[in-house]
């Protein structure tokens, strides 16, 4: 899944960058966030549950970044 993929990347970037770099990047690293799961939230599962749980684990895994990034500011 591209979004996942794209979610671990934020995640790496997240976790390596100093709080200086990341106060600089913050919010477009916020917005692909947001975005991602914005699509996740349109992505037709076709009643399948695999699909569900993925895009549910999904979730809440670009939620957490979220989480992480802001710990990281304060």
């Amino acid at each position: 899944m591209e979004i996942k993929s794209v979610a671990e990347d934020l995640e790496q970037q997240i976790s390596e960058s100093t709080q200086k770099e990341l106060q600089k990047q913050s919010k477009s690293i916020e917005e692909v966030l947001i975005q991602s799961t914005l699509a996740l939230d349109n992505t037709d599962t076709k009643r399948l549950e695999s699909v569900k749980e993925l895009r549910r684990k999904t979730i809440i895994y670009i939620q957490d970044c979220l989480k992480m990034l802001d710990s990281k500011l304060k």
